[in-house]
């Protein structure tokens, strides 16, 4: 159990959050939301110890490991995928070389050695409290988040950024701490990945805190959501779904009293600025003052669910026909992206593109927007047709010098000048916020900044790459429910199966070079596969595992019946242990004395002992049945 108690940080002058107090349990599944620049990244850090509170105690017991799945990180590009991931296992494979080796030692020794036999006994527990393979459960893991066998053999550095956080992620899943922290762990994963990542965390045996701004994933993965917000940390039973209906009633309640406070303080402030002049009346005055000065004001959301009305400017009439592809395909050398693609798009559709990274997605909208060419093929944009692209790295092409405001007035067109702050403001850029330099904000807002120079130009057909990558759920609502309202064209790349859920009317998925048509959006698409991508590739996994020969199997049952022989006899020889010391222990003498807390200690020593040969025993004597 890791338990946080009264934790304040400061950045500065500035209170980032106040005594924030809570425990997280064992198999807890937390998710921790709150706007961009709440804290949340922050508290992370803190409970990684990466950067100490500036008040406050965080308690774990002595053997508690947490691990921490950063959104920036930093790979050893020389390894392989498959070598990096096994450093994991590097206990199991060392005690594995090792035994080899006691092995050797006592084929050529004339006798038994007793002391290379203990040390073989030690190591076959230590090796059997793996109850699988490593090698599976790696491959397993590996495969579940995208990598294919061809995949698992090549160097780190030949991956994307996105593809070497999925080692990460790999590495994390397997270590098997009894706390992990995630930051954003489904911003570079595709649908397939993200379906497989939620069944793999409903199974996982330890603790996790998840920062994540994918409403349906949350709502798969969290039994509890901690809300931080203005600095302070509020906790709500159930998933992200039912905790929204709970703080949408809870922040009506709060509304009204606060209005009822609001309306009590002005009616008192009234009769001290009336009485403050009177001398007979200066000293109640003064009374009804401190009154309303030590008044707590009551609090609540004033943003986080409300709803913002943005219009957008005049889309011209376009032609029927939007696009049209005629067998285009795609080769960058001798890797062929996809081949084929016949398809059309016709005036106010709202197309969406799914699939698993790297199978050209982003290609098609390129070729598409006219940002690269096709191989072969013809590609068609009908008449009349003005498009925007929103790119992936949209937010790289942002002069960082200039203002948040004097950005918006560069990239927008004239008629829209008067509207700048009001669609600013759409995007939580209020205030002082629109004259902050570019450089100072975090992803998300620049993505926001982004978006909101998105609405101040016009156009017909809109093609938007991965746009809720950054945005927070506030915002991706925002923006949702203003591409519902475009009466243009929109094509779009996702992965966010909330987002785009009910937003288009079509679907194409793209999958080793094939594009398929769905006449649904992706509730449909995930109901016409079942909710399962990967069934056939994680069976064919799960049955790669070969058995040995007659004679290996021999040796096998040999060792396996001799480690469960000599680990009953351990369990034995600790039960009898802690028997005596509970004998001692009743004993009025030694209760009193100074050998109590040592006594106390040892029974719980010998009791994980216990434990973990228990743990090696089941699983010596399951692969002793199975052979």
């Amino acid at each position: 159990m890791l338990q946080v108690q009264n934790l304040t940080h400061y950045f500065g002058a500035d209170r980032l959050f106040e005594k924030l107090n809570f425990q997280i349990f064992d198999k807890a599944k937390i998710g921790l939301v709150g706007r961009n620049g709440t804290g949340k990244t922050t508290l992370f850090k803190i409970i990684n110890k990466d950067i100490k509170a500036t008040e406050g105690t965080i308690t774990t017991p002595g053997t508690y490991n947490i691990g921490y799945l950063k959104q920036f990180l930093e790979s050893d590009n020389s390894l392989t995928v498959r070598k990096a991931t096994k450093k994991v296992y590097e206990e199991y494979y060392t005690a594995k070389d090792k035994l080899v080796e006691i092995e050797k030692h006592l084929a050529d020794a004339k006798k038994d050695s007793e002391q290379l036999l203990n040390e073989y006994d030690d190591l076959q527990v230590k090796v059997s409290s793996y109850i699988e393979q490593p090698e599976k459960e790696i491959e397993l893991v590996l495969k579940g988040l995208g990598f294919k066998d061809a995949d698992l053999d090549r160097k780190i550095g030949e991956f994307s950024g996105g593809w070497k956080m999925r080692v990460e992620l790999a590495k994390l899943l397997l270590s098997k701490h009894e706390l992990i922290l995630l930051d954003e762990p489904t911003n570079h994963l595709d649908i397939e990945s993200i379906i497989w990542f939620e069944n793999y965390l409903k199974k996982y045996t330890g603790s996790y805190i998840l920062i994540s701004h994918d409403k349906r994933f949350l709502d798969n993965t969290v039994t509890q959501i901690f809300d931080l917000y203005k600095g302070k940390l509020e906790i709500y039973q159930g998933n992200y779904s039912k905790f929204v209906k709970e703080k949408e009633e809870r922040n009506a309640i709060l509304k009204s009293s606060s209005e009822n406070q609001k309306k009590k303080l002005e009616d008192r402030q009234k009769l001290v600025d009336r009485f403050r002049a009177k001398a007979t009346k200066a000293k109640m005055a003064q009374s009804i003052q401190k009154q309303i000065d030590k008044e707590e004001i009551i609090e609540y959301d004033d943003g986080e669910f409300s709803a913002f009305n943005l219009r957008w400017g005049e889309v011209l009439r376009a032609g029927r026909e939007i696009v049209s592809t005629k067998n285009v395909s795609k080769s960058y050398g001798e890797h062929l992206v996809f081949s084929d693609v016949n398809l059309t798009i016709e005036r106010e559709e709202k197309i969406a593109f799914i699939g698993q990274n790297g199978m050209g997605k982003t290609t098609l909208l390129k070729i598409i927007a006219n940002q690269i060419q096709q191989s072969s093929g013809g590609c068609e944009i009908g008449s009349n047709v003005t498009t925007y692209y929103f790119a992936q790295d949209q937010t790289d092409a942002l002069d960082t010098s200039i203002t948040v405001l004097e950005t918006i007035e560069n990239r927008s067109e004239e008629k829209y000048r008067t509207k700048l702050r009001s669609i600013l403001g759409a995007f939580l850029f209020s205030g002082e916020d629109v004259d902050k330099k570019v450089s100072v904000l975090s992803g998300g807002e620049k993505s926001r900044l982004a978006m909101a120079c998105m609405m101040c130009n016009t156009f017909n057909f809109l093609i938007l790459d991965e746009p809720t990558n950054h945005l927070d759920m506030m915002s991706k609502n925002i923006l949702k429910t203003a591409l519902m309202d475009f009466k243009g064209t929109l094509l779009i790349v996702s992965h966010d199966r909330e987002f785009l859920s009910g937003l288009s009317s079509k679907t194409y998925e793209f999958r080793e070079g094939v594009v398929k048509e769905y006449l649904g959006d992706i509730d449909y698409v995930l109901e016409k596969r079942g909710m399962d991508f990967r069934e056939l590739q994680m069976n064919q996994a799960k049955g790669e595992a070969k058995s040995g020969s007659k004679n290996q199997n021999y040796h096998e049952r040999k060792k396996l019946t001799r480690l469960i022989s000599n680990l009953e006899k351990k369990i034995d020889t600790l039960e009898s242990n802690i028997k005596d010391i509970h004998t001692k222990l009743a004993d009025p003498n030694v209760y009193n004395s100074d050998e109590f807390v040592p006594l106390s200690k040892k029974i719980k020593e010998h009791e994980n002992d216990i434990e973990q040969h228990m743990e090696a025993w089941e699983a010596a004597s399951s692969k002793l049945e199975q052979l």
